[in-house]
């Protein structure tokens, strides 16, 4: 009697530790499949908000270069600046942007996402980024000008 009694406590113990390896390896498993998803999400939205912080920048035209050349197309530098900036500030992240001529823009866009489940095992906030890129250009009937 007394032999079968420690047999079945060995057991339960055995189950009870393979209950809790398998609890805790599924929980990571979760944990890591919510964060990676969330991280990438955040990425996708970066990426989405850079190239319409651009394209907001990139109709931010000089109408006096326009009206003075009889029509070349030039973007005005500061107001294309602070349009994509207040663009990126409105969705919740930070951005810079330039013009490299002057009709290329590029925007970049940074984001934090702070892991829901990693955190608890030291993984503090990812650092996400994006750029877009967009030209000017005047077109007429379909074809650059």
């Amino acid at each position: 009697m007394i032999m079968r009694s420690r047999l079945r406590d060995e057991r339960g113990a055995a189950v009870t530790v393979w209950t809790v390896l398998i609890a805790a390896a599924l929980t990571m498993i979760v944990g890591l499949a919510v964060d990676l998803s969330g991280r990438v999400n955040t990425a996708r939205l970066a990426g989405d908000v850079a190239a319409q912080a651009a394209r907001t920048a990139g109709q931010q035209l000089d109408a006096d270069v326009y009206t003075s050349t009889g029509g070349d197309v030039e973007v005005a530098a500061a107001r294309a600046k602070t349009a994509a900036i207040a663009y990126a500030k409105a969705a919740g992240m930070t951005a810079t942007a330039r013009i490299e001529s002057g009709t290329d823009l590029v925007v970049e866009v940074s984001a934090d996402y702070e892991p829901v489940f990693l955190s608890a095992i030291g993984i503090g906030t990812q650092h996400v980024a994006a750029t877009a890129r967009v030209r000017v250009v005047k077109a007429l009937e379909g074809k650059e000008r």
